[in-house]
């Protein structure tokens, strides 16, 4: 077990050690590769990576605090759901009502690595190479996409 300290410290250095794995990414036009994340041009829509002691996750989060402005986000997402789907390597999990651990409920479309854990450094590349295959393809499903989806 890792006193809080020693685990900050872990988390800290997992983040940077996958940040510059990445840096050494480029996109199709030579740039350098920059993750979407909280960027999506929609409010309280991100795409999330999550690492913790048993698993890893590559997130879409809808947190929009109007349920209607929700539910056309989720529905716009649904109706590209194969496409989404057949993009990604893992299967995605797509949960409307979703809890967070701190109670506050979204709606999520997931995919979930089991038996890593990023205080594992052991784990790391495998959680990275995870993160890489499948956020990827969402992303550049969600760019093509991106004006049709904002037309709410």
């Amino acid at each position: 077990m890792f006193s809080k300290e020693e685990a900050r410290k872990i988390r800290q250095d997992f983040w940077i050690t996958f940040g510059k794995r990445t840096a050494l990414m480029k996109t199709e036009y030579g740039e350098k590769k920059r993750w979407i994340q909280f960027n999506t041009g929609i409010k309280d829509l991100s795409f999330k990576f999550e690492a913790e002691r048993k698993f890893a996750r590559v997130c879409i989060d809808f947190e929009q605090r109007d349920f209607d402005k929700k539910v056309a986000y989720w529905e716009k997402f649904e109706s590209l759901k194969t496409l989404i789907n057949d993009s990604t390597p893992c299967d995605l999990t797509w949960e409307e009502f979703f809890m967070l651990d701190n109670g506050k409920e979204i709606s999520r479309i997931y995919c979930q690595l089991d038996g890593v854990s990023l205080y594992n450094q052991q784990k790391w590349p495998q959680i990275f190479d995870f993160f890489i295959e499948n956020m990827t393809p969402i992303e550049e499903v969600f760019i093509e996409y991106k004006d049709f989806i904002k037309d709410i």
